[in-house]
């Protein structure tokens, strides 16, 4: 993400689009706004906004703050791999964060500026990479209505296993088919290794793979099972 923290703004959703709940002068300088973003950088327990869809005894937490209630939420563990500091032009600061799943970049900006002492709100957001894809790979929909209308759509279309390629892959062998299009647990002796020149050995026997046919279309991710020794099905794709 590319963000903008608003320094010496509080408001009750941790962005712009709130109420404003204090105005605080900034004096900060820009080996403040480094070292406390060193601070941030790496595991850090955040306590996720009440202007959120997270649901605490079935209702969700922004409902609950619209009707002006405000629960108590358990911190969670979130990792921040990489925060730099892109811009300073006090009273906004530009950041770029590269974070784990489930962080809320409202509430990193939020937090940083309680600890800078006077208080932080987000300005603005944009998503620049997810999932391997960047803003590179993006497409408007304007283009993706000229295509279609054009019968170019296809083009623009990515294959579903495109998603996974962090994931090693591995293939079921002819014998081995039946049982991975129904879904069934996978023998590794029926697995091949398309990266192997020998199949005897196949080195993927943890964490989760991309599971293809024979022919080499993709059918899903499986996850090797230590207990049973075998491989059961995450998701299918077929």
């Amino acid at each position: 993400y590319v963000a903008e923290l608003l320094l010496g703004v509080e408001t009750d959703t941790q962005d712009m689009t709130g109420k404003v709940l204090t105005r605080r002068d900034v004096c900060v300088t820009r080996e403040q706004l480094e070292m406390t973003c060193r601070e941030f950088t790496g595991v850090y327990s955040q306590i996720p906004p009440m202007y959120s869809a997270l649901k605490v005894n079935g209702r969700k937490l922004c409902d609950l703050a619209r009707e002006g209630k405000e629960v108590e939420r358990r911190p969670r563990q979130v990792t921040i791999m990489e925060l730099e500091l892109l811009n300073v032009e006090l009273p906004v600061v530009k950041l770029r964060v590269k974070c784990s799943k489930g962080t809320y970049i409202r509430t990193l900006c939020a937090d940083i500026g309680e600890r800078l002492g006077c208080g932080g709100t987000m300005k603005s957001l944009r998503r620049t990479m997810a999932s391997g894809f960047t803003l590179d790979d993006a497409v408007t929909l304007e283009a993706l209505q000229e295509a279609k209308e054009t019968g170019r759509i296809e083009a623009f279309v990515r294959p579903v296993d495109s998603v996974f390629e962090d994931l090693p892959g591995l293939c079921v062998k002819e014998e081995g088919l039946a049982l991975l299009e129904n879904g069934n647990l996978i023998n590794p002796a029926l697995v091949r290794n398309p990266a192997l020149v020998s199949d005897e050995k196949i080195c993927v026997r943890q964490g989760w793979v991309r599971f293809y046919r024979p022919d080499g279309s993709f059918a899903g991710i499986y996850v090797y099972d230590g207990v049973r020794e075998m491989y059961r099905p995450v998701k299918m794709f077929l």
